[in-house]
């Protein structure tokens, strides 16, 4: 009788999830979003001496929430667990980025002194994916055919909702149209800040490893533990 009460237990402990949550990244894919920014010339490097512009992404919905915004995500390019409802993405202000000189600047410097988190998903669910920038490379300034654009890349990592580490990569680029590489030079020299669309897009490899859920542990744990002894106590019988 005491060993089909410790089954039922057992099995009802395995078979009922302890929580559920939202979407996590599975593996590999591609998102992208859009929305304004404004650039703003917020010092200089002390290193290389380059002028360094702040980039202050806007909110195009919902209000902001703390220090980051919330922007729509299309998840079309593989997270496909997000899909058909993507929901939202929040993106930190960037404030180390170097104003490119002419000629530019090494493309392998690196603007940030420590990684940062930068973007999460789903940022009002309890568990979250997000993406943590190890890399931020100095602007590289375009002439276009309307004006022109200014790019900066990435290098990090994603870590899922489930614990799981992706390598990643992401690219942000603003477009100015009516001002040639020049002038937007001069403007964000002269203190005046701009506010222009952007877009940007994030992807994630391979998986690197994979950390076990705290509940799924002890439960297995404990498991393990019970029929050990169920085992343990038949032979003694």
């Amino acid at each position: 009788m005491k060993k089909s009460i410790l089954v039922s237990f057992l099995t009802a402990t395995l078979v009922v999830p302890c929580q559920a949550f939202a979407a996590t990244i599975r593996g590999p894919g591609e998102i992208s979003f859009d929305g304004s920014v404004i650039l703003q010339e917020s010092g200089t490097d002390p290193q290389s001496g380059l002028p360094l512009i702040s980039w202050d992404f806007v909110f195009p919905v919902g209000p902001p929430d703390g220090d980051l915004d919330i922007f729509p995500l299309d998840a079309s390019g593989g997270f496909t667990e997000f899909l058909p409802n993507p929901g939202s993405i929040n993106i930190g202000r960037i404030s180390d980025v170097a104003l490119p000189p002419s000629p530019p600047v090494d493309r392998d410097i690196s603007f940030i002194d420590e990684p940062i988190r930068l973007l999460t998903l789903d940022p009002e669910e309890e568990r979250q994916d997000f993406y943590t920038a190890t890399f931020v490379s100095p602007s590289e300034l375009d002439a276009t055919r309307f004006g022109s654009s200014l790019t900066f890349e990435t290098d990090g990592f994603w870590t899922s909702g489930a614990g799981e580490i992706f390598p990643g990569q992401g690219i942000v680029t603003s477009q100015f149209p009516g001002l040639n590489p020049d002038q937007l030079r001069a403007r964000l020299d002269s203190g005046f800040g701009i506010n222009t669309a952007f877009s940007a897009s994030f992807n994630a490899t391979e998986r690197v490893t994979q950390v076990p859920e705290p509940s799924k542990f002890i439960v297995s744990s404990i498991f393990v533990l019970l029929l050990g002894i169920m085992i343990k106590r038949g032979q003694v019988a």
